[in-house]
């Protein structure tokens, strides 16, 4: 026999029956209800309809929760935003606007993160940093972003350093020009990992270093004639023609 009772402070229903079902219907129709296991059960729920701030949730987690083109069946927390409205994926512990981490990965960190300058207080550069390692303890970590009016590929070493403290590698400026992290240290392909062909104006050769003959330095441009190439010192100005054989 099910019964309704009410005191000071409570209303309770109680169902006692074979299903032991608290049903809720409206014009003869059930709209919900609650199982004697707690489970509670809603046909339906008009969004449009729920006014005022939703109340904490408490208790075991929640499964199977979805939203029009989201769903849910994690059965742990997946998704974190903290008090400074930082996302953490995969962490409860976010350290950028988008913190991104799996534990069944070898690195058994943080993968990807995307925010500003990490650790760096007087710059909003937007940075993407990827934690990464050899397979071993190296950890090889590296973060692409904007900084000073280009785009950076930066080499951090470590999960620690900041992008703006990192080893810059190579930079696009917001001309478009391609630039490496350094002068006059970096090669453009390997002896066993080459450009198949380059295709370029004029070809600018400056060795600011010294040559391995004699070790002067040189400037020179190659330039391109309709019969002719030519080649000027840009240290002296003088300036030269290749003589070229017709062979065919």
């Amino acid at each position: 026999m099910s019964t309704i009772k009410s005191s000071n402070e409570h209303l309770t229903f109680n169902a006692d029956g074979t299903s032991k079902e608290i049903r809720f219907q409206a014009n003869g129709t059930q709209k919900a209800s609650i199982s004697s296991a707690g489970l509670f059960t809603s046909t339906t729920i008009d969004a449009t309809k729920l006014t005022g701030a939703l109340p904490a949730i408490s208790g075991a987690s929640l499964t199977g929760v979805g939203v029009a083109g989201i769903t849910s069946s994690a059965d742990a927390t997946a998704i974190t935003i903290d008090s400074s409205e930082r996302v953490g994926i995969g962490t409860t512990s976010p350290t950028e606007p988008l913190t991104i981490r799996s534990s069944s990965e070898n690195v058994n960190t943080v993968l990807l993160a995307i925010g500003n300058d990490v650790h760096a207080t007087n710059t909003k550069d937007a940075w993407i940093r990827y934690d990464a390692s050899t397979g071993g303890s190296a950890d090889q970590s590296f973060a692409i972003g904007a900084s000073n009016n280009s785009f950076r590929f930066v080499h951090l070493g470590t999960r620690a350093t900041a992008p703006h403290s990192g080893t810059e590698l190579m930079r696009i400026d917001s001309s478009g020009n391609v630039a490496p992290g350094a002068d006059g240290t970096q090669d453009l392909g390997y002896a066993t990992l080459r450009w198949a062909n380059i295709y370029t104006g004029d070809l600018h050769l400056a060795n600011t270093e010294g040559n391995d003959v004699d070790g002067t330095t040189g400037d020179w441009t190659i330039q391109e004639g309709d019969e002719n190439l030519y080649i000027k010192n840009n240290k002296t100005g003088k300036k030269y023609k290749f003589k070229l054989e017709e062979i065919q």
